[in-house]
């Protein structure tokens, strides 16, 4: 059994406080293999490592990458559930394994009630944000050494051919047209133009063909992408060129079939490239959440709709913020925060905005700059 007090979560605790929260910890128990949380799904608690050892992986479109490995006394999951985000990452059980589970009700308590744990909670939150921030500078490098093993693979008609490709989301056969190449390539193009590999396709057009050049061919691609109807395509062009103003002007014209064929996921992205130009105005901000919160990505979700809300005061749009902060009042109220849902409710209903002095205020800020730079 392993000591309470050697858990660094309960190193802020005074005793009181954790014969009090103890009796309140759920025991999970894990064989090899059994999945502890699994990545996109809800945070609504987090772990201690009791005994045993877990692992966390990424699931990515090339695959499964391992990121760490969790021993007794570790905490897992403590920053999704914090940020009301969804889980980053699967942890696996490695050998059998106990864990603690603290629901975020219970955390939430904790942290009000408790400055001193909340103020030790945050200093434990920013060590772990740094050590993730390293396993997944590792795990980048690592694909791009093998991006690099399979570039230097390919023969030099093939890498030609690929780094053609290199503007596109993902080749289909209009985008065959478009690139001039034959239905027979389609193989290929599907197997390299990968995110690895996507990455040394453009590096090797920048500097076989330069810098200029891979944006006017971006845009060429684009256009031929968009006479198509390849609108996703044009999107990812545009933008590879450049052009925000057209992938903005593609992505309100074209919203709802790229929507449906690209999926809500992509397609939030896909605005919020294009939207901090200021392209669109607070309507792709707005659109982009929309695809967000079909995504099940109510964090994405506010920080666009955050950002349309700017947009709209900005342009004296009184109806475009009502349609907001309506949408604000949806998402606080199904997260739990009924307090800045009515405020936005009143404000969809031309009441007063909630100030952006404000809580909430700096919350809104702080997502932006984590999302939008």
């Amino acid at each position: 059994m392993i000591d309470y007090r050697s858990v660094p979560l309960f190193e802020g605790l005074s005793k009181v406080d954790v014969a009090r929260l103890v009796p309140e910890l759920e025991e999970v128990v894990l064989a090899p293999g059994d999945v502890l949380v699994r990545q996109g799904d809800p945070a609504d608690a987090l772990f201690i490592v009791a005994s045993g050892q877990v692992r966390a992986e990424l699931q990515g479109p090339d695959g499964t990458t391992a990121l760490e490995t969790i021993g007794a006394g570790k905490l897992i999951g403590e920053v999704a559930l914090l940020g009301g985000d969804r889980r980053t990452a699967t942890v696996r059980a490695t050998s059998p394994t106990r864990v603690w589970r603290l629901s975020r009700q219970k955390l939430d308590r904790l942290l009000l009630s408790d400055p001193t744990f909340a103020r030790h909670f945050t200093h434990l939150l920013g060590s772990r944000l740094a050590n993730v921030s390293r396993h997944l500078g590792e795990a980048k490098t690592g694909l791009a050494a093998i991006g690099q093993m399979m570039w230097d693979g390919l023969s030099p008609a093939t890498q030609e051919l690929v780094a053609r490709a290199a503007p596109l989301h993902r080749v289909t056969v209009p985008t065959l047209q478009a690139l001039g190449a034959a239905p027979e390539a389609l193989p290929d193009l599907e197997h390299f133009v990968t995110a690895p590999i996507r990455a040394q396709a453009e590096a090797w057009f920048r500097k076989h063909h330069g810098p200029e050049a891979y944006r006017e061919w971006a845009r060429t691609l684009a256009e031929r992408c968009e006479r198509r109807g390849e609108f996703g395509n044009a999107v990812e062009a545009f933008l590879e060129a450049g052009a925000e103003e057209d992938a903005a002007r593609i992505l309100l014209g074209h919203g709802d079939e790229i929507l449906s064929r690209w999926g809500a996921a992509q397609t939030a992205r896909w605005a919020e490239r294009a939207a901090p130009s200021g392209v669109g105005g607070p309507r792709l901000w707005r659109f982009g959440g929309r695809c967000a919160e079909r995504a099940g990505r109510d964090d994405l979700a506010m920080v666009l709709y955050d950002s349309a809300l700017e947009s709209a005061r900005d342009r004296g749009d009184a109806d475009e913020i009502a349609l907001v902060a309506g949408a604000l009042a949806l998402v606080h109220e199904r997260r739990g925060a009924g307090e800045l849902a009515r405020r936005y409710a009143t404000m969809a209903s031309g009441g007063v905005a909630p100030p952006d002095a404000s809580a909430s205020g700096a919350r809104d800020r702080q997502r932006r700059a984590r999302y939008l730079g």
